[in-house]
């Protein structure tokens, strides 16, 4: 190994680079995707996902394409804040709150302490601050289907009660694979006790 890279605080599980291997962009189970440039070994946090990255994929116009363990497919457009940033990099040695030292390991996880602009200003003097995203939102996102988080069976052993990403509780006939109520947001555990108590009844 010759060169390690410390941004992340969790597992990385995805990497993209740009055509000229000038930068390479990372992600994983943090949540966090970070552009470091190879050259100056400074990486900057592009976005925090909603949930854990599982791959990336940079475009041929730049755009990046982020999917997650969240059933949505994000593209953000980092260029013109990543292009910014890079801009203030080459000047003075200003405090960044979007860029950290790629070699220098953090400690305590990003956006821990960031809750305002003032905190997050005086967190950039502090060399245990995490950076803010420099882009908060995506500008496309394809929706997929809500994906089932919980389940448990029912004691008829036929049917199974499921929550998904969505909020909605289900109940699904396991012999045909095919749901047969809906109950809408409800308290998953609180349902599936009146549930078994019809059951019993």
């Amino acid at each position: 190994c010759i060169q390690t890279i410390a941004a992340h605080t969790d597992s990385v599980w995805s990497m993209a680079a740009d055509g000229g291997l000038t930068r390479v962009l990372s992600g994983g189970r943090d949540k966090l995707v970070f552009c470091t440039d190879m050259k100056a070994f400074e990486s900057t946090l592009l976005l925090r996902a909603r949930e854990p990255v599982l791959k990336l994929v940079l475009a041929p116009d730049e755009l990046l394409w982020v999917s997650s363990t969240h059933s949505d497919l994000e593209c953000w457009d980092c260029r013109a804040p990543l292009l910014k940033e890079r801009d203030r990099s080459r000047g003075p040695r200003a405090p960044s709150l979007h860029t950290i030292s790629a070699v220098q390991r953090r400690n305590i996880p990003f956006g821990a302490s960031a809750s305002s602009n003032l905190a997050a200003v005086a967190a950039a003097d502090q060399p245990e601050a995490g950076p803010l995203p420099l882009v908060e939102q995506p500008c496309v996102v394809v929706q997929g289907l809500p994906a089932i988080v919980k389940h448990d069976f029912l004691e008829n052993r036929r049917h199974v009660l499921t929550l998904d990403t969505a909020g909605m509780v289900s109940a699904w006939d396991v012999t045909s694979g095919k749901r047969v109520k809906d109950f809408g947001k409800v308290d998953f555990d609180q349902h599936r006790k009146a549930l078994e108590e019809e059951l019993v009844v």
